[in-house]
């Protein structure tokens, strides 16, 4: 029988078609992104190898939206409550100083002013976790690439400049994510830190937020950022200190919406 030229134009037709289809299951990703989940943690740890007597602490809180969170989770006096303790959230220390200090537009600096005739030796440790959640798209991640303004982040800075995610060049063309090195900067927070002992003091505060995903058979992939800072002060110890530490922002992959 003679072949028309329907046939002569078909069989090349479909055979590029099957020869794509094969390479797109090969590169692309049969499953897709899935299981979407968002994770945040609040974390103040203070240790003394002493007693310490007549202290006044004010430690900066997470603060996103003139309120004092983790998260969705806002941050209450309960968790921090000592028999030892008194305790109030205030936004106006005295004797801080507005000179190079960095501020959030529509956000004022919130800190856990704490207490104490005497403060035992040991560990001090409060952790709030923001409950884990399952979320229906990457639409609604927290935003980890720049969380400044948009997130909860320790106020006031001194000196402080915003870190700029760096977007790596996509590992193949099929990619459905974007990588980015996470940029860190270091940074300085004021705390107040009134005592007498000759005890050793350490101070660290961190927070901490994740977004993850599968894809793939099995494959996991996240981003985060984290804002913590650490001091520890003189023996014996009378006013304003700037603890140190690091803001790390688009750490980690990101879905491709493209």
């Amino acid at each position: 029988m003679k072949k028309t030229g329907f046939h002569r134009i078909a069989v090349p037709v479909i055979l590029i078609l099957l020869l794509c289809a094969s390479a797109g299951c090969i590169l692309s990703d049969p499953f897709g992104p899935r299981l979407f989940h968002v994770y945040s943690r609040y974390k103040l740890v203070i240790t003394n190898d002493a007693p310490l007597y007549n202290v006044t602490l004010y430690i900066p809180l997470p603060v996103s939206n003139n309120i004092p969170t983790v998260g969705r989770t806002r941050i209450w006096r309960t968790p921090f409550e000592r028999e030892f303790l008194s305790l109030q959230i205030v936004k106006t220390p005295p004797g801080l100083s507005p000179d190079d200090l960095f501020l959030v537009p529509g956000n004022f600096p919130l800190f856990l002013q704490m207490r104490a005739d005497s403060w035992p030796p040991g560990r001090y440790v409060v952790e709030i976790p923001d409950p884990s959640i399952d979320v229906e798209s990457p639409l609604l991640f927290v935003e980890t690439l720049h969380p400044v303004g948009n997130q909860s982040v320790f106020l006031p800075k001194v000196r402080f400049l915003p870190p700029e995610p760096v977007r790596k060049p996509p590992s193949n063309l099929f990619s459905t994510k974007i990588e980015y090195s996470g940029t860190v900067v270091r940074q300085s927070v004021p705390v107040y830190v009134d005592y007498r002992s000759g005890a050793n003091v350490s101070i660290f505060s961190s927070i901490t937020t994740r977004n993850s995903w599968k894809t793939g058979y099995d494959q996991q992939y996240g981003n985060d950022y984290e804002d913590f800072f650490m001091l520890s002060p003189d023996r014996e110890s009378h006013g304003w200190q700037l603890a140190t530490g690091d803001f790390t922002a688009g750490d980690g992959f990101y879905p491709d919406f493209t």
